[in-house]
């Protein structure tokens, strides 16, 4: 996608910020997180300017860049609304999930109904994060829906982890599942933690997706199973009443 001259300029910037970020396989001089701070200074004075660069490091598989652009599209604000607004349906379904998440904390709901859509998608990795996306929402109001149970509980069978994150989408939708429905799927009962939620290991703005202690994925087969049967077992029932 081509940049105008001053979107061009946001991008060498937003580079320069990434560049600086603290990683544990980099070793940073005083001199690079100082003019990585001044780039960063830039990238947010350049408003909706800097809404193409910023939504094309989202589609990096990196979630360290991915946290800091979203950081800083919520940093920047009400003048990038229109920009996100018009950039969706651009980048693809996993980064539209990500704009409308963006447009939700800046209080714009207008593009909700496209996350709901997206329950439907045919690809599974749209469907499950879309679902986890929702899910996350109404986590703790208790809420149920007919569209969002049955894909967090087809989720459980997902193998991909969460953006690039060390987080799986199953082990997520199990949290989900168990949080919104009082229910327990595990044989040994166990409190699941959401770490960018109630611990905040991940610090505000809160993501778009939950990142939660892991219960399946890391059981043993027999044990992955049972918890998918009885979720299906849950879920079956809650349609026949």
């Amino acid at each position: 996608m081509g940049y105008s001259k001053k979107q061009q300029l946001m991008c060498e910037h937003l580079e320069i910020f990434l560049a600086s970020l603290s990683r544990t396989d980099r070793l940073l001089s005083s001199a690079e997180v100082e003019q990585g701070q001044r780039s960063k200074q830039m990238v947010l004075a350049g408003k909706a300017d800097s809404v193409p660069a910023l939504l094309d490091s989202l589609k990096a598989p990196d979630f360290v860049n991915k946290d800091a652009c979203y950081d800083l599209l919520l940093e920047i604000g009400i003048p990038v609304k229109e920009a996100l607004t018009s950039a969706l349906g651009e980048r693809g379904r996993d980064v539209d999930i990500w704009i409308i998440a963006i447009l939700k904390q800046l209080g714009d709901d207008s593009a909700m109904e496209r996350l709901w859509g997206m329950l439907e998608d045919a690809n599974p990795y749209i469907r499950h994060l879309s679902a986890l996306a929702l899910a996350f929402q109404y986590v703790d109001a208790g809420a149920s829906s007919e569209a969002l149970f049955p894909v967090l509980v087809d989720a459980l069978a997902s193998e991909q982890k969460i953006e690039g994150t060390p987080f799986s989408v199953a082990g997520s939708a199990l949290g989900c599942l168990t949080k919104m429905s009082g229910e327990n799927f595990l044989s040994h009962p166990q409190a699941i933690t959401f770490y960018n939620y109630e611990h905040f290991l991940y610090p505000p703005p809160i993501h778009p997706f939950p990142f939660a202690a892991d219960f399946i994925t890391t059981a043993p087969e027999d044990e992955r199973q049972r918890i998918r049967q009885r979720a299906k077992t849950w879920l079956a029932e809650q349609t026949v009443q």
